[in-house]
C-alpha cells in the first residue's frame, strides 16, 4: 500500500484474554450453530518480512460463508467518507497553539516522511496524525495488511464482506477523546517511550502472545482513560451484532488482536453468550 492509502486504512481500522496466550485464531462453535465460525486477531499493518498468513488461517477463511471486518478497507465509499471526517472543524490548524518546540518536533517528522509539515497537515485531526506517525515506526517502505489481504480474497471469490462499524462511528470515537490528550500521544510517539511501546506491541503480536499484547495496551495513558470507548464498548456491540448472524452463516471475523483478550474482550464475551470458543492449535 502507498502511504496515503495506508493512512486512511489505519483510520478505517483504528489502532490499539484467555489463559491460552499464544494464539490468534479461534474457533466458535456450539450454542445451536450448524457451522463453525472463526475469530482471527490481526495487526493492521506489517512489514512484508513479518506478514504471513498460515495455511491454517487460510483454511479457516475458506470454510466460512462471509468475511467480517471492522471496516472494509477496499471500499472506495468508506475511504472517501473517512477523508471527509479526518479534518478539524472549519479546517482549523489546532497545532499552532502548541509551544514552538513541540510544533517543530511534529513538523520535522511529517516533512521528512510525507513531504509536508504541519503548515499543510495541521488541519487534520490528531488521530489522523497518530496514524501517519505510526507508519514511520516501521523499518520498511512497503506495508502489508491482513484486512486488505482478506478483503481482496473476498472480492475475488465473490464472498460477502460484513462491516462491524461505519466510518462515522470510528471517527466519532476519537472526537470524544480530549484533543489535548491526543496531541500528547502524538508527542509521546516521537519519544523513545513511544518507540519502545510500539516495538513491544509488535513483538507480542508476532509471538501471538495476547497476554503480553494486553499488558502493553493497558499501559498506554490514553488507553487507560478511554479504554471503554476504544475497545470494550465496541467489543460488546460487535458481539451483540454477530450473535444473530452466526446461526445463519459461518463467519471469518478478522479484527485487531487487541480486541480479543480480557474479560470484556471478544473471546470472553462470546463465551458469555454461550458459545464454545477454542484456540485452533
Amino acid at each position: 500500500m502507498n502511504k496515503i492509502k495506508t493512512v486512511f486504512f489505519l483510520l478505517i481500522i483504528s489502532v490499539f484474554i484467555n489463559p491460552v496466550s499464544a494464539q490468534l485464531l479461534w474457533k466458535i462453535e456450539g450454542n445451536g450453530l450448524q457451522q463453525a465460525s472463526y475469530l482471527y486477531g490481526t495487526m493492521h499493518i506489517l512489514c512484508p518480512d513479518d506478514f504471513h498468513i498460515s495455511e491454517q488461517v487460510l483454511k479457516a477463511y475458506q470454510n466460512t460463508d462471509a468475511l467480517v471486518l471492522e471496516l472494509d478497507p477496499t471500499n472506495p465509499a468508506v475511504l472517501a467518507e473517512m477523508q471527509q471526517l479526518s479534518l478539524n472543524p472549519g479546517f482549523e490548524n489546532i497545532y499552532k497553539a502548541l509551544p514552538q518546540e513541540d510544533y517543530e518536533k511534529i513538523d520535522r517528522v511529517l516533512t521528512k516522511n510525507f513531504g509536508a509539515g504541519l503548515d499543510q497537515m495541521g488541519t487534520m485531526k490528531p488521530f489522523v496524525l497518530i496514524s501517519m506517525l505510526t507508519m514511520t515506526l516501521f523499518p520498511c517502505e512497503q506495508l502489508e495488511s491482513p484486512e486488505v489481504y482478506f478483503a481482496g480474497l473476498a472480492n475475488e471469490d465473490g464472498r460477502e464482506i460484513i462491516d462491524l462499524e461505519t466510518a462515522a462511528l470510528q471517527m466519532g470515537i476519537f472526537d470524544e477523546i480530549p484533543t489535548d490528550l491526543q496531541i500528547k500521544e502524538i508527542l509521546r510517539m516521537l519519544d523513545q517511550e513511544g518507540v519502545e511501546e510500539f516495538q513491544a506491541m509488535k513483538k507480542a503480536y508476532l509471538a501471538e502472545d495476547l497476554l503480553a499484547l494486553e499488558e502493553v495496551m493497558i499501559s498506554n495513558v490514553m488507553m487507560k482513560e478511554w479504554e471503554h470507548l476504544i475497545l470494550s464498548d465496541r467489543n460488546k456491540q460487535w458481539v451483540k451484532d454477530l450473535v444473530p448472524v452466526m446461526p445463519e452463516k459461518s463467519l471469518f471475523i478478522a479484527v485487531g488482536a487487541g480486541h480479543l483478550p480480557g474479560e470484556e474482550g471478544v473471546i470472553e464475551l462470546l463465551r458469555k453468550e454461550g458459545f464454545l470458543v477454542t484456540p485452533v492449535l
